[in-house]
Order: C-alpha cells, then sequence, then structure tokens
C-alpha cells in the first residue's frame, strides 16, 4: 500500500496534549477543507431540496412553499418553552387575508431529525380500494424503490398546516456525503 491508500493508526492516548496546542491547517489543506465543506454544502441542500420537492408532490402538489431558515429552528421541548411571540414572528408574521377575508395560507417547512416531531406518516393506497377490506393489500408505507415515505409533523390555523417538520435521518445525510467522495 502507497502512503495515500494506507491507514494508520494512532492510539491518541499516547500522544501529549502539547502536541495539539496551536496546530493549525496548512493554507492548502485549510482551502481545500473549506472547498469540501463547500461542496458537501451543496449536496445536502440539493438533495433535501429533491425530497422536500417530491413529499409536497404527493400531498400537496401546487403548494407555493417556503423553507424556514435553520437559525429558526425549534425542537419539541421548545413548545413548551419559547414565548408565544417567536411563533407569531416566524410562521405567522406575513400570514394575509384575500378580499373575501379568507386566510391566504404560506405553506413554510423544516427539516428534522426528531422523529417525535414528525408522528404522521405517508401511505400509498391504491386508487381503485373502494373500502370493503379492513387490512386492504394495496396499503404501503414504502415508495417504489422500497423506502419508507418521509414522516412529517405540522403546525396548523383552523385544521390548515401552515408548516411542515419533515423527517430526514443522519444517516441519508452521511450517504449523500459519502457519494461526493467515492
Amino acid at each position: 500500500m502507497n502512503e495515500r491508500t494506507s491507514i494508520r493508526i494512532i492510539d491518541y492516548k499516547d500522544v501529549p496534549l502539547e502536541f495539539y496546542k496551536n496546530k493549525r491547517l496548512h493554507p492548502k489543506s485549510a482551502k481545500k477543507y473549506q472547498d469540501d465543506h463547500k461542496e458537501q454544502k451543496i449536496a445536502i441542500e440539493y438533495y433535501i431540496s429533491q425530497q422536500v420537492d417530491g413529499f409536497f408532490q404527493k400531498i400537496y402538489p401546487s403548494v407555493n412553499k417556503t423553507q424556514l431558515c435553520y437559525s429558526q429552528i425549534i425542537t419539541e421541548t421548545d413548545f413548551q418553552k419559547i414565548e408565544i411571540s417567536y411563533f407569531y414572528k416566524n410562521f405567522f408574521d406575513d400570514l394575509e387575508r384575500d378580499s373575501d377575508g379568507k386566510l391566504n395560507l404560506k405553506i413554510k417547512w423544516s427539516i428534522s431529525f426528531d422523529e417525535k416531531c414528525t408522528p404522521i406518516k405517508l401511505a400509498y393506497l391504491a386508487p381503485d380500494y373502494r373500502g370493503n377490506e379492513l387490512q386492504p393489500r394495496s396499503l404501503s408505507y414504502n415508495d417504489v424503490n422500497g423506502r419508507l415515505h418521509r414522516k412529517y409533523g405540522t403546525i396548523e390555523i383552523n385544521g390548515f398546516p401552515i408548516f411542515y417538520y419533515i423527517y430526514f435521518t443522519l444517516q441519508e445525510i452521511l450517504d449523500v456525503i459519502k457519494k461526493i467522495h467515492t
């Protein structure tokens, strides 16, 4: 094996901490790291965008949707801690009414790695199902490739979802990164 393809195992317990003090990446290494990071970020965002478009195509094909900024993402426990004004500012601030007084829905979405925030499962049921069977044979929670349909959760106003939490696994994001380097 040559130096580039070999794997060297280092027992870090044997390396004194002083060794790591003031260590910096070589400028060429730092530039490569930044370029790799940028490439990974673009690939991940493209993957997520394609998956979210496919998700909405299944549930709400003609919806106009906007991604919520990463810094505005909240978790399950935040619902009990955060002031209600946060929700108005980030979810409801751009809601408008039409001339009839009806609410114009502006759908927002964000990814979630927390399955607890995404309790709803998509499923496929054949169009010819007529409700005669309690356990329909055509009911499937998998897509045509055998993968589970994406799970999600919502925040609603008057029964209409205005915000979607869409579940992604860390593994699928890592798989996107791995594909870049193969």
